[in-house]
């Protein structure tokens, strides 16, 4: 009998160390998690599904370095994961996947390592050196509700990083992790700006957190096509100011967080705040000003309301701001009327005074005013009609007698 219980445990314990043993070397799984955790010093690539003795709804590799391959002879990384069944993924679980390196150990990542991950849902890469993202290298996972790098550094993008990829909110039963998120955190961009257009492929994102990433340059198209994008972080980095038009597109923005900024204070630099009333953004942060020099420490909205803001004088009134006076429209219009008519009359008296100057003389003295005007030849002329008409009224008055040269006369 004993000898039949030592045989039966031994089975017992046999069965429990077998199916231990499936899983792979290097990993740790945690059951109340749904997660495996595997150390890439120990464990080798690649993952292969059919190893692990329970479904990897949340996969951590840790202390990684070197490649992310897509084939050999280092890859690929992952083996047989396209036919994962997820029926059974718990619901109050988001499906995610994070690659965390050994104290910032370099990484080179390849297109097409994630192959047959799409059943992934939120992937971070942590505190990695990263040499470059290259195009499409998130294709493979066809879309995320979470998408993080945090700390480290990333050297280049490729313009196409984020092509084939969709981020959006996605809703997850009995879980509150609706995100949609991007998000760049606590790494260094060391070219100090994202590549002109790498966000175009992303037209569903709502938020953007670019935090503490060394990005000193914000281009004026860079939300064009993110137009569903609700809220944005760009907290702790060099930059000194943001380009008007940056939000044109983003119509749905309701927040901007961004604290630790070394704000150029100027009337054209901080149109953001007029921008953010007039749209209903909710603006968080310290907005300090650190130049010009000699307002260094003010904060900005302060600054804005004392050298920027203009008080309007006119209120509700049509009109226009003259100094510390409201010249309304109707006192415009009545000055106008006015000044016409005085216009006209100045203009009628001058008229007038001229007119009145050249009539004067022939009217005082025609014979004088005549001879005046004219020429000196013209003059002997008028002289000689006049004898002329004088020699015929001597004749007249002798052939019609002395009656006909009172009535003459008369006339």
């Amino acid at each position: 009998m004993e000898l039949i219980m030592v045989i039966y445990i031994s089975l017992v314990i046999g069965l429990f160390t077998s199916s231990k043993a499936a899983d792979p070397v290097g990993c740790t799984y945690f059951s109340s998690e749904r997660k495996y955790e595997c150390s890439a010093r120990t464990c080798s690539f690649p993952l292969d599904l059919t190893t692990f003795d329970n479904v990897p709804q949340v996969l951590h590799i840790t202390d990684f370095s070197g490649e992310l391959a897509a084939s050999a002879p280092i890859g690929p990384t992952f083996s047989n994961f396209l036919s994962i069944v997820t029926s059974g993924f718990d619901t109050r679980i988001v499906p995610s996947l994070v690659v965390r390196c050994h104290a910032g150990s370099s990484v080179i990542l390849t297109a097409g390592a994630l192959a047959g991950m799409n059943y992934i849902k939120d992937f971070r890469i942590i505190d990695c050196n990263i040499y470059n993202i290259p195009d499409e290298m998130f294709a493979d996972l066809v879309e995320l509700n979470y998408l993080g790098i945090e700390g480290g550094a990333i050297h280049s993008f490729g313009f196409n990083s984020f092509t084939l990829l969709n981020i959006y909110a996605m809703s997850f039963e009995n879980s509150g992790d609706s995100l949609g998120t991007l998000s760049i955190r606590n790494c260094n961009v060391t070219d100090g700006k994202l590549p002109n257009g790498v966000l175009y492929s992303l037209p569903n994102v709502k938020n953007i957190v670019l935090e503490n990433t060394n990005i000193a340059t914000l281009q004026t198209d860079m939300f064009q096509v993110t137009t569903k994008i609700t809220s944005l972080t760009i907290s702790n980095n060099p930059l000194t100011s943001i380009p008007s038009g940056l939000f044109n597109e983003a119509a749905g923005l309701l927040s901007v967080e961004a604290n630790g900024i070394a704000w150029d204070c100027s009337c054209s630099s901080l149109w953001l705040f007029d921008y953010a009333v007039a749209n209903n953004i909710t603006l968080r942060g310290d907005f300090v000003c650190s130049s010009p020099a000699e307002q260094s420490g003010k904060r900005a909205e302060e600054y804005k309301t004392e050298y920027c803001t203009t008080v309007d004088i006119c209120g509700s009134v049509s009109g226009v701001a003259v100094g510390s006076y409201c010249l309304s429209a109707w006192s415009i219009s009545n000055s106008c009327v006015v000044l016409i008519s005085l216009t006209i009359s100045c203009v009628a008296l001058c008229l007038a005074i001229c007119t009145r100057k050249e009539l004067s003389p022939m009217i005082e003295n025609p014979d004088k005013a005549d001879t005046k005007t004219k020429n000196p030849t013209a003059s002997k002329t008028f002289a000689a009609e006049q004898f002329n008409q004088k020699a015929e009224l001597t004749k007249m008055k002798k052939d019609d007698g002395q009656v006909f040269v009172q009535k003459w006369e008369g006339f």
